[in-house]
């Protein structure tokens, strides 16, 4: 595979390429912007919106996140973050929990990461590992690596591990007061810069009670910068420290294996800091200058593990200039750096053809029997890599043994983080490489994103370029189901990853109605589905639901429909959607209003293949839902506004008022009817400016309830800008609220922002239905009723009606008729609620 001359720099012949997989990209939560909270600490990268470095699901099925900054966040179900604690609040304050925390150094620097015990549940206990100034510092390393070169280089900075103890594991924010805290380990290095420091912790999630391996803290690292120039050269021949590495009696460049019980506890073998020794550790062996919590070694940057379900342990290993490598971990096993990278030998290893320059790698043509370490032991080398025309550092990956990409099944899902690329190879593939064969890996194929909108319409996008301008940062996080999540740090964004193949449910929140959908270009089979609703949004009245069975589709069974549950099963066949294909379910969707402001959108779409495989299909809602809130709607046309508690609680008001940037409200007597000129003597008018309409309720609130309207008469200059801004201030509320402004569109019957064929329907059917007013044209003679309604109608309607906001239809002449109609479905919308006085 590798034919190059030992003389000149290696690569790998070809590059990855798309082969067929393709994954749809969907966006999950925005974090928050942590960008300059750091003080004056400094910051290494000030950019990124936030740090984001890991995405973990604790036992109890909660999501977690951490911001490199300091922050550690919980999700809700929606992905909604709440923060559990900011380590670092003060900046070095009296109140950080960690003051002596570095930010910058390099790009792991701050709180890089954390993970909880098997037990979590009942024990309460999280772990976690940051970096600190050793300038900073009040405690001294448990271990300390020596400076080779010459003269005093002191230690620089501390990596350090630490326990949690939560006294309520439920709990949604740390209590300092209340938790415990103890530091497990802290090591401490003389690099100049904060390079490959501790950087993963896991438990073996294969692992159950009972096994040798359960709660065993794996920690995985890198070479602590003694390459990459962060060790300063020592000058010809050799570059950094990699005199560092390479050895057993050292902890840099290693994975650690750890009981993160103290041995006060345990009773077992102490280790460099607060934790026991697992008696099976590879280098358990009495030996003192072999540091026995060592489980492999040989890494220059062991960035993250995974485990697949039978056990195999991985480590993608981010490489220095030119391989990115996924090792399959040995216990006990050589990984190589600095002297091997990848498949190669490094420039380091002068003795077997390297030039003493670590930025070149070159072609491995050692014979086995003298490709081995200090100790005799045959070198480890990757089961798949890539090199620096394919990416720059390796992000991820997991074994996909998730349900909703079956295209993914059974593979190793990584990505490279600078450019974002995602790529997949054969776990089971993986598997079968020998370790000790430096001439055979696994193939690597580049997935294919895409998105898909509103109409099931898909795009192909590439993380950089089309949804990044530059560095994406990429990072994988997984969740207890084992699907996939990306996470990216320059935005501060996740998104998960769903199947091509996925069916989604299509909901219309204006109309109701719900439709299966098969965006993709693959037939989808299924066999079953459900929709649910723990709130009880669905429909199930006669007529309402327009079920399979009900359409004719052969050996389809319904479940007794509920307002919580919509399901239906063939036992004997199945159904296939053709790529594209939709198929309308009804008018089933009934959204529920939680509390004022509050609108609920949780339905879940479950659906069945006949080979037994449950799937958890997209819900996409469309349009306009229900407002909730307090609704201005303004006619451009007259700059008439209305004022509509649109919801269905009873809402205390204290006062409100409407804001023009432009200026565009009227101020004249006679044009704003304002609550106080209607007789609400509650309600005090302030002084009205183009730029303010207020009023204010001094001695108390004002009650408007569900659906009650007010006419404010004319309050917006027909030739004025449509910015209008409602906020008003509720009972018992510090800050006022946004409400919610909407422009009447001529000829928008529906009221739902845009002038489309809905609209003509409604126009239609109000005047009269076939042959009457609504027959506008006809094929030869604009204008002129040819008798029927029919498509020529529709074109001549849509030149003269057809437009969405902010364009105004009054430019164009109108129907006085149909006009009409306008006003009236608007009064019906108000219809019995309008319980004021009005001008």
């Amino acid at each position: 595979m590798l034919i190059v001359a030992a003389t000149v720099q290696a690569q790998i012949p070809g590059s990855i390429t798309k082969q067929g997989l393709r994954v749809e990209l969907d966006d999950f939560t925005q974090m928050p912007a942590t960008a300059g909270t750091v003080g004056g600490k400094g910051d290494h990268s000030p950019n990124a919106t936030a740090r984001i470095n890991f995405f973990r699901e604790s036992p109890d099925g909660r999501l977690w996140v951490n911001d490199l900054r300091g922050q550690i966040y919980t999700l809700d179900e929606a992905g909604a973050p709440q923060l559990f604690v900011d380590v670092d609040a003060a900046n070095g304050g009296p109140s950080s929990i960690f003051p002596a925390m570095t930010t910058t150094g390099g790009l792991a620097a701050g709180l890089i990461g954390f993970e909880f015990h098997p037990e979590f549940e009942s024990n309460g206990l999280m772990y976690t590992i940051h970096g600190e100034r050793a300038s900073n510092a009040n405690a001294t390393p448990h271990f300390s690596t020596v400076d080779q070169r010459t003269g005093f280089h002191p230690v620089n900075y501390h990596t350090v591990i630490t326990e949690w103890e939560l006294p309520d594991p439920d709990a949604g924010v740390w209590n300092e007061a209340a938790g415990a805290r103890r530091e497990v380990l802290r090591v401490g290095t003389t690099a100049d810069s904060y390079f490959h420091p501790f950087g993963d912790i896991q438990f073996n999630p294969t692992s159950e009670p009972g096994d040798d391996d359960y709660g065993l803290m794996y920690v995985s690292g890198g070479d602590w910068g003694y390459i990459n120039g962060a060790g300063a050269p020592q000058g010809s021949p050799t570059e950094g420290q990699p005199g560092q590495l390479q050895r057993t009696d050292t902890l840099a460049g290693t994975m650690i294996r750890i009981d993160p019980r103290s041995p006060s506890v345990t009773g077992g073998q102490a280790g460099l800091g607060d934790y026991t020794i697992p008696s099976d550790n590879p280098f358990v062996d009495g030996d003192p200058q072999t540091f026995d919590e060592i489980f492999a070694f040989g890494f220059r940057n062991g960035h993250r593990m995974a485990w697949d379900e039978d056990g195999t342990q991985y480590v993608s290993s981010v490489g220095h200039a030119n391989i990115e490598e996924i090792e399959r971990i040995v216990p006990g096993g050589n990984y190589g750096w600095a002297l091997r990278e990848g498949t190669f030998v490094n420039g380091n290893d002068i003795a077997n053809g390297g030039n003493g320059d670590a930025d070149r790698v070159f072609a491995n043509n050692v014979p086995d029997a003298l490709d081995v370490d200090f100790r005799g032991e045959e070198f480890l080398y990757p089961v798949a890599q890539y090199d620096h025309g394919d990416g720059n550092a390796i992000a991820g990956g997991f074994v996909y043994r998730g349900s909703a990409i079956p295209q993914l099944y059974g593979k190793f899902v990584f990505g490279d983080i600078v450019n974002g690329r995602l790529f997949a190879a054969d776990a089971d593939l993986m598997k079968t490489i020998d370790l000790t064969d430096p001439t055979t890996t696994a193939d690597i194929e580049e997935i294919q994103l895409f998105v898909t909108d509103n109409q099931g319409s898909q795009t192909d996008v590439n993380l950089r370029g089309d949804i990044l301008p530059g560095r994406v940062d990429l990072r994988y996080g997984v969740d207890a189901e084992g699907e996939i999540y990306i996470l990216t740090k320059t935005d501060g964004a996740i998104r998960r990853l769903v199947g091509s193949a996925a069916l989604r449910l299509l909901v219309d929140r204006g109309a109701g109605t719900v439709s299966l959908v098969n965006g993709s270009d693959t037939p989808v089979e299924i066999d079953g589905y459900s929709l649910l609703s723990q709130l009880g949004a669905l429909d199930p009245s006669d007529g309402a639901w327009n079920s399979l069975s009900e359409q004719g589709q052969s050996g389809w069974d319904q479940a007794a429909p509920t307002a919580n549950a919509l399901s239906e099963l063939n036992p004997l066949g199945s159904l296939t959607l053709t790529g594209g294909q939709s198929i309308d379910l009804g008018a089933i969707f009934k959204p529920v209003q939680l509390a004022f402001g509050e609108n609920a959108e949780e339905l879940v779409f479950e659906y069945t293949s006949p080979n037994g495989s449950q799937f958890n299909g997209a819900v996409v809602y469309t349009g306009e839902g229900l407002t909730n809130n307090l609704l201005l709607t303004v006619d451009p046309a007259t700059g008439v506004a209305t004022l509509v508690n649109a919801s269905q609680f009873d809402v205390d008001v204290e006062g409100y008022t409407i804001h023009s940037e432009s200026g565009s409200l009227l101020t004249a007597d006679g044009d704003w009817a304002s609550l106080q000129d209607q007789g609400e003597t509650e309600w005090d008018e302030a002084g009205p400016t183009p730029f303010a309409l207020s009023e204010l309720v001094p001695e108390g609130v004002s009650t408007l309830e569900a659906g009650e309207a007010y006419n404010l008469g004319k309050i917006l200059s027909t030739s004025g800008a449509l910015d209008l801004r409602l906020e008003f201030l509720r009972e018992g509320l510090a800050a006022s609220q946004e409400g919610v402004v909407r422009y009447l569109l001529a000829g928008d019957y529906n009221n739902n922002g845009v002038v489309d064929a809905a609209d003509f329907t409604v126009w239609r059917d109000s005047l009269g239905g076939s042959g009457v007013l609504a027959d506008a044209t006809g094929p030869d003679l604009a204008g002129v009723p040819d008798g029927v309604v029919d498509t020529h109608d529709y074109d001549y309607w849509v030149t003269h009606f057809g437009n969405t906001l902010p364009a105004l239809a009054e430019a164009v002449p109108e129907p006085a008729t149909a006009w009409l109609v306008g006003l009236l479905t608007l009064a019906w919308a108000t219809q019995g609620r309008d319980r004021r006085p009005t001008k």
